[in-house]
């Protein structure tokens, strides 16, 4: 993680491996969200809009904090404070808009219209202070989201395994504890093998 004070008095956090392009001029604040996941705290200013680009969809906004975390042609955006206005041009479903209130998450598919939902809000922005929160959240999702932060990474032996559900806050760079926390609340065993980490099954829950 990284913090940025931009040059207007915004402040921009970075989330690992990710990539933001910044291009302020007399009339907007232009920012681009090449690749991961960042958070912006936006300085007020009505005379110059702040707009993040995400692949095919902007996000403007005027004194407010969100979050726009990109994985290739998906998007999502995390509205925690204030007010924003999310643009999608789709050359399926044209033009499409939505405004978004204090607590929602937008996602964006492509070539689909914006889901809007509900957030845990501690729960999404909870990497900022080095953590990741789960509620009941299967197991492929968990790793997959661990598997950002960690060196070696987690695999599943057994699609099954992933259907196990989740709950709990766990330290980003301590994969020690990620791995000695799944084996005391699963029954599955963590094997290191060259770069990665197995989950398997557990020999003590095995069939004999």
């Amino acid at each position: 993680m990284a913090v940025f004070d931009l040059p207007d008095g915004s402040k921009l956090t970075l989330n690992t491996a990710s990539h933001v392009r910044v291009n302020y001029t007399a009339e907007n604040r232009n920012l681009q969200l090449l690749e991961g996941e960042a958070l912006f705290e936006v300085a007020k200013d009505r005379s110059r809009p702040f707009i993040v680009t995400a692949g095919s969809q902007q996000v403007v906004a005027l004194g407010t904090v969100f979050s726009v975390r990109r994985s290739g042609e998906e998007a999502e955006v995390l509205l925690l404070e204030g007010e924003v206005r999310v643009d999608l041009i789709s050359q399926s479903i044209g033009a499409n808009s939505a405004h978004m209130m204090a607590g929602e998450r937008l996602r964006i598919l492509p070539d689909r219209s914006f889901a809007i939902s509900r957030s845990n809000l501690a729960q999404a922005t909870s990497w900022r202070s080095g953590r990741l929160v789960f509620d009941q959240t299967p197991l492929r999702d968990v790793l997959a989201e661990f598997n950002r932060y960690s060196g070696p990474q987690y695999v599943l032996k057994g699609e099954e395994l992933g259907d196990l559900l989740v709950s709990g806050t766990f330290r980003i760079r301590s994969a020690e504890h990620f791995s000695a926390a799944l084996e005391a609340g699963f029954p599955v065993k963590v094997a290191k093998r060259g770069d990665a980490n197995i989950l398997e099954v557990s020999p003590a829950t095995s069939a004999p």
